[in-house]
């Protein structure tokens, strides 16, 4: 019985054995198939984020270009820093590059048309395959993504990883299964769920990360943990995320370099699709044209400056690739004389393809125009006196002298003119220095009613000569002092005044007040005079301008007085301002800060 026990025993022993080995044959090769599984799919997810990620690098516009050497020696380059072989195909198949490849090599490579991964991926789908790779003796997963453009297929981007790693994960699991059969089937198994769920988890860990690379999110790294192959590979990964990020960077400096310059700049840009549709704009072009990036984005040049020669002269540019350049006068908003630059960049239709650059001389243009008028009239003025004089003089020599009477009277003329002259030059030297600034100002608080009597008693004989009234108001309200140079101040009391009583009618009336208003003083100089026409008004600040030219020089006026009082209010920090009617009186008022 105790040996039938024992057959039995060691029947049971042996069927047990024999089960046991079985159950942990089936489960080895189970769990070795569902773990060989599971990483070869992590593996194809990791590489389909990889190849994305390694697209943005192999462009639709690099692949156009057809320069193999240099896609070639990019593959190769991003194969060094990856650890991956990576193959690129055109659309036909034919390889353009290799990392396991030298240049020379890349001819004689056959067709890859027919591998089964690239056929998808040039059929618009992302492809893989695992097989025995002749070339690197091993297993292989190939992945291979479509490179495309507005729907059409320029090639294939494939990538290839050993699947040895892959193997000697598997083996490295059942050896210890193995081993540990001996002292329990039970422990085996745990042993090997626990290893697999943590090999498990760092795929996930890696793959997750991987897709935060591809949305371009490089902020995390995959950590590292063992030195095995998935640690080489997470290596690979975080090593290409600091260098995408550090390019990334690179790229956002300049572009906000780029566009601090744009916002910066006086020039007017606008950049242009190859159908004239703005895509952006700086300040100075919203501020030229009067429009605003926010409402003219995406719109036609045309419908947004309406400007037909504008339009003209972009399309010409990006058509001819070449840069025009047109002064140009815009009557919206305001009368703008332009000078406008349009250059062509390319012809695409989605991308930048022109500039117009415009540059706002208006003020240029103006100040070639009073400059020019300038000495225009200051030739005019010169030379009225100085032939005078010299007529004079001729007649005197030529025997008027002779006579006394005559020549008392010449001599007179010759003295009024060039008094006129003496007066005008001093007056072209006072407005040089106040311009120039070369002469500083010396402020002391100063009463204005006592500088403006100090003027008036300068026209007493010409005031009672005209019987006309001057009413002093400004001491009737109480003003601060005022902080001024005495002797400018003086000057714009003398140059007004003078006006003032110049054009004035016989009886007439002069009344100068002033009124405190938000931290200045306003003082406003009243007369009774013949007035001057609206349109006018406007240029009577301007030098050597007056309104009757024929009664001014009569007068014995030279343009320059009022011009030097708004100069000298300028100086200040005041302004000057002028109203009138024709035949009714002027009234001319200039701020000072109080």
């Amino acid at each position: 019985m105790l040996r039938t026990g024992g057959k039995l025993g060691r029947k049971i022993a042996w069927t047990y054995v024999l089960f046991f080995t079985a159950v942990f044959i089936a489960a080895d090769l189970y769990i070795s198939k569902k773990l060989e599984d599971r990483i070869n799919l992590e593996l194809r997810t990791s590489l389909v984020a990889f190849g994305k990620t390694f697209g943005r690098t192999l462009t639709p516009a690099l692949i156009k270009t057809g320069d193999i050497p240099r896609i070639h020696a990019l593959t190769e380059e991003l194969g060094k820093a990856s650890g991956l072989r990576i193959t690129l195909t055109d659309s036909k198949g034919e390889v353009w590059g290799d990392s396991e490849k030298t240049l020379n090599e890349i001819p004689e490579m056959e067709n890859h048309s027919q591998r089964p991964e690239i056929k998808a991926a040039l059929a618009g789908a992302i492809g893989s395959s695992i097989r025995y790779s002749t070339t690197l003796r091993a297993r292989m997963l190939y992945l291979a993504l479509p490179i495309a453009e507005n729907g059409n297929i320029l090639g294939s981007l494939r990538i290839a990883l050993s699947l040895q790693s892959v193997n000697d994960a598997v083996h490295s699991i059942r050896r210890p299964i193995w081993l540990a059969s001996i002292a329990g089937i039970g422990c085996v198994i745990l042993l090997g769920i626990i290893l697999s769920h943590s090999l498990t988890k760092r795929i996930q860990s890696a793959t997750r990360i991987a897709l935060l690379y591809s949305k371009g999110d490089f902020s995390q790294r995959i950590p590292l943990k063992s030195n095995d192959e998935l640690n080489v590979l997470s290596k690979a990964m975080n090593q290409m995320a600091s260098s995408l990020e550090k390019r990334l960077f690179e790229i956002e400096r300049e572009k906000a370099k780029l566009s601090a310059i744009l916002k910066n700049m006086a020039e007017g840009v606008i950049a242009v699709s190859g159908s004239r549709k703005i895509l952006m704009l700086n300040p100075s072009a919203e501020k030229i044209f009067g429009i605003s990036e926010q409402t003219s984005a995406g719109k036609l040049l045309i419908e947004v400056i309406r400007s037909q020669k504008i339009d003209e002269m972009v399309s010409r540019a990006i058509e001819k690739q070449d840069l025009l350049t047109q002064d140009l006068v815009l009557s919206t908003p305001g009368e703008r004389h332009l000078q406008i630059n349009a250059v062509g960049i390319a012809s695409s239709e989605s991308e930048i393809c022109g500039f117009l650059v415009a540059y706002d001389v208006t003020e240029m243009r103006r100040l070639e125009k009073m400059r020019r008028d300038f000495v225009a009239n200051a030739s005019h003025e010169l030379r009225t006196p100085l032939t005078s004089i010299k007529g004079f003089v001729e007649t005197l020599l030529n025997g008027v002298f002779r006579n006394p009477v005559q020549s008392e009277k010449f001599l007179k003329i010759i003295d009024e003119n060039a008094e006129r002259l003496s007066r005008l030059v001093n007056n072209l030297l006072d407005l040089s220095k106040i311009e120039s600034k070369k002469t500083p100002l010396h402020l002391e608080p100063l009463d204005l009613s006592a500088e403006f009597e100090k003027a008036r008693v300068m026209f007493v004989p010409r005031i009672r000569e005209k019987n006309i009234s001057v009413e002093n108001r400004l001491g009737v309200s109480s003003l601060p002092e005022i902080p001024a140079d005495r002797d400018k101040l003086l000057q714009i009391f003398v140059n007004l005044l003078d006006n003032a009583i110049k054009f004035n009618k016989t009886n007439g009336s002069i009344v100068v007040d002033a009124q405190l208003l938000n931290h200045q003083v306003k003082v406003s100089f009243r007369d009774t005079g013949i007035g001057i026409p609206e349109e006018a008004i406007e240029r009577v600040f301007e030098r050597f301008f007056t309104a009757d030219k024929a009664r001014a020089r009569e007068l014995g006026g030279t343009g320059l007085g009022l011009s030097i009082v708004k100069h000298i209010v300028e100086a200040h920090g005041g302004n000057v301002f002028c109203e009138s009617k024709p035949g009714t009186g002027t009234t001319v008022s200039f701020t000072l800060p109080a």
